[in-house]
Parts: C-alpha cells; sequence; structure tokens
C-alpha cells in the first residue's frame, strides 16, 4: 500500500513539472512572434527576415513590419540542426545574408551556410561543424565565415570554396600569445571576467566577420574586446580596442557602429573616422547582437527581444517586441538572464535581424 502511495506521489510530482515545463517552454507559431510597439511614418523599415530562435521548429522567416505577419518562410530541415557541440545548437549565433537575387544564405550554426531560393529550393554551400555568428559571400562564391568556440588552437575565421575546402584561415594565437594588452580591468561582473580568462576554449571568441570595400576583412573578437582590419594576406591593417566585447561592428561614414558588452549597461558605439565615439541608447537595449544600416543615418538592430529601427541621434522609429515580454523590459533589467524567457532560445532569444525592404 505504501509503494502505491510512493508512485502515485512520483507521477504527481512529475505531472506538475511537465505542466511546469509546458508553461514555461510553450512553442509559438512563427506567424505570431511580434508585437509592434512603436511605429511611426518617419521609420525606413518596411519587412525584415530572421531565423526563428524561438518556435520548436527553427526556420527562416520574413516579417512585415508594419502588420507583423510573417510574409515568407523555410523550414530548416531537421537534420542541419546538428547538436554535438550545443544542446541548442540553433540559439549559437544564427544569421543570414540577403543576395541579390532576392534569396537567403542562412548560417545554421554547427552545420553550415545554406542558399535558399524563394520557391524555397535550397543548396548548401559549405559545412563547418564550428560555424556560427557571421558569414558572408565573396565575390567569387566562396563563404568567409566566424568561429566563435573553437579553442586557442583552432582559427576562428576561415574562408571555404564552393568545393568546401578551405582557401583561407586565421588564427588569433597567430598574431596574440595574451589578452593582457587588451582586457579592460574596469568590468567587474562576472561574464566579463570570465571572458578575459586565458582557458583555451572559447579563448578569441570571434562574433562577426565582413567584407570590407576595400576587400579587407573585418574580424571582431569579443574577449579581446577588439575588431580589426585585416588584408587577405593575414595581415592587421587596422585594430580598435575601445568598445567592451564588441559586437557587429558596421562601417559607416569611414568610421563605425558597434554595440559592448558593458556588464548590463549597454550601449550603441558611433565611432568616427579620428578615433572619437559617441555612446547612445546606453541601458536601452540589452545584448545588441545585429546592427544594419538602411538608408541615411537609420540602422536596424536585434537586441535580445526586440527588432528596432534606430537613428544616430538617438531616436527609435520602430520597434517590435516578442509576445509575452514586455515593450520596455530590457530598459528594466541589467541582466539578460532575468529577462521573461520566451521560446526555444529564451531569455536571450533573438539574432540579427536583416532588412529586406526600407525606404530609401
Amino acid at each position: 500500500k505504501s509503494n502505491i502511495i510512493m508512485n502515485v506521489i512520483k507521477i504527481i510530482k512529475l505531472l506538475a513539472f511537465f505542466n511546469f515545463f509546458v508553461l514555461c517552454t510553450a512553442p509559438i507559431n512563427s506567424a505570431d512572434l511580434f508585437d509592434i510597439n512603436i511605429n511611426i511614418p518617419s521609420k525606413h523599415i518596411q519587412s525584415f527576415a530572421l531565423v526563428d530562435t524561438v518556435s520548436k521548429s527553427p526556420s527562416v522567416i520574413e516579417i512585415d513590419a508594419e502588420t507583423g505577419n510573417t510574409l515568407w518562410s523555410w523550414n530548416i530541415p531537421k537534420d542541419y540542426i546538428k547538436k554535438h557541440n550545443s544542446k541548442r545548437p540553433i540559439c549559437k549565433g544564427a544569421s543570414l545574408e540577403l543576395r541579390q537575387d532576392n534569396s537567403f544564405n542562412v548560417l545554421i550554426p554547427h552545420f553550415g551556410v545554406v542558399n535558399v531560393k524563394r520557391d524555397k529550393k535550397h543548396t548548401v554551400l559549405v559545412k563547418d561543424q564550428h560555424i556560427d555568428h557571421a558569414a558572408s559571400e565573396l565575390e567569387d562564391g566562396s563563404i568567409i565565415f566566424a568561429r566563435g568556440f573553437v579553442d586557442k588552437s583552432e582559427p576562428s575565421f576561415m574562408i571555404k570554396n564552393s568545393k568546401n575546402k578551405v582557401t583561407w584561415e586565421w588564427k588569433p594565437s597567430n598574431y596574440f600569445s595574451t589578452k593582457k594588452k587588451y582586457v579592460r580591468l574596469d568590468q567587474t561582473c562576472k561574464g566579463a571576467v570570465r571572458n578575459t580568462s586565458e582557458n583555451n576554449e572559447d579563448w578569441a571568441h570571434a562574433n562577426y566577420v565582413g567584407v570590407l570595400d576595400n576587400g579587407n576583412y573585418l574580424l571582431s573578437m569579443r574577449n579581446f574586446s577588439l575588431f580589426l582590419e585585416v588584408q587577405p594576406d593575414g595581415k592587421i591593417v587596422h585594430e580598435s580596442n575601445k568598445v567592451q566585447g564588441v559586437h557587429q561592428p558596421t562601417p559607416y561614414l569611414d568610421g563605425y557602429v558597434a554595440t559592448d558588452r558593458n556588464c548590463g549597461k549597454e550601449s550603441i558605439w558611433v565611432i568616427s573616422a579620428d578615433g572619437s565615439h559617441n555612446k547612445i541608447f546606453t541601458g536601452e537595449f540589452i545584448l545588441v547582437r545585429g546592427i544594419e544600416r538602411m538608408a541615411d543615418d537609420h540602422f536596424l538592430i536585434t537586441s535580445a527581444t526586440t527588432v528596432s529601427e534606430i537613428s544616430l541621434d538617438g531616436k527609435i522609429h520602430y520597434k517590435s517586441h516578442l509576445k509575452g515580454v514586455e515593450a520596455e523590459e530590457e530598459k528594466k533589467v541589467t541582466n539578460p538572464r532575468k529577462l521573461t524567457k520566451v521560446g526555444t532560445c529564451g531569455p536571450k532569444t533573438l539574432y540579427h535581424a536583416i532588412p529586406t525592404s526600407f525606404k530609401k
């Protein structure tokens, strides 16, 4: 009799846990992700796309900025979601790039880059078990990409051609023996201290790569608070170490717009060509992980729970936020873990939306 009672208690506990789990992680329909909080006539954005890291089944979605409705979607094949490096691999920096033919190059973390046409036919361009965060297609069709979580002994940046052969790689440890020169000693929160450690694992944390107009490569490394301009021969021709935990350095008027990781009081940085800087939106957004220039000085930015259009005079022209998260919640907390958990990758949910149409 006592065994029966014990089994009943166990079943009740399991049911209670299951109900709690479902409440916390209930799948969300990708056609109904966003509420629009700010939408004024001065905005440029008309539609944007991102990898849906909210719903149970990952997909690429294009969103009508005016209504929040899904305009187009492509379901990522299940066998492309590799789990050898993470229990939640889609959360490790899924991003995308819009090509001139209006197709998407989709970076699926720890799998590769896939070109997806509007008719949903797709082609795998390159594969790499450590690819994440960012990738860009070169003129010859090769792909340059970041490898954010690799050990110190591994290249953090790489180029592969259409045959998936490595044609270029850049290993930070070949140029820097230590982070000490670049560490910001005024950062004392746990995350900042952890990122400055000399552990081999995740030593540099590459988080962005791009191609500049002059053909050089733009490389960003969070754990060095450093972004670089590097020639194709690997030589460093410019470096910037002003931005703590730098993310998404984006060229603008011979300078850059970037974002920091300032222990809960993050800012967008406008860096002029002479190196001077101005910080805006301090404390407004948490974990900005996408900065995409549109027309004039307007940018589409992606933070943990919002997709917003800003201008560099400090105005927000458009803002959509995940359903289930307050519109101003990112302003109210200083730790991303305190955000309401929504979706598969919550609470640090969204990653790098890109504009697909905007007023020019």
